[in-house]
């Protein structure tokens, strides 16, 4: 701390000005003295009891709503799949019905053809077989 003496009213054959001047100076050491880092801490870093329960309360909150969260997403992500899967085996399924009424029709075609030549008395061959 600094400590600063009081001037004495009486003349000492200092001028006013001179006066004037020494008080300004102390003046602004004072308020240099109140205002340095020390003296006045940041408002912004002082953390109060209450306010670090609410923040803790918050984190707390926050944490268990991202747990939520990821458990909902892994869920919807389980049941995409499932419903992916069932999907695709629909689909193959389609496919594997619709390859085998292909080949049926095909089949059914190339006897219809030959019954029908085999009617006219032609050869059996048929239109396919000419492609």
């Amino acid at each position: 701390k600094m400590f600063y003496a009081e001037e004495d009213d009486g003349d000492d054959g200092y001028s006013e000005k001179h006066i004037a001047t020494q008080r300004y100076h102390r003046n602004h050491a004072y308020i240099a003295e109140l205002f340095q880092e020390g003296s006045v801490p940041d408002v912004r870093t002082v953390v109060t009891k209450q306010r670090m329960l609410i923040l803790q309360k918050q984190v707390q909150s926050l944490v268990s709503h991202q747990s939520q969260l990821e458990e909902e997403l892994q869920s919807i992500d389980k049941s995409y799949r499932e419903k992916k899967q069932k999907y695709d085996e629909s689909n193959d399924s389609f496919l594997s019905q619709m390859e085998d009424l292909r080949n049926k029709c095909d089949v059914e075609k190339q006897e219809f053809f030959v019954s029908l030549k085999s009617s006219d008395g032609k050869s059996a061959e048929t239109p396919m077989e000419t492609n």
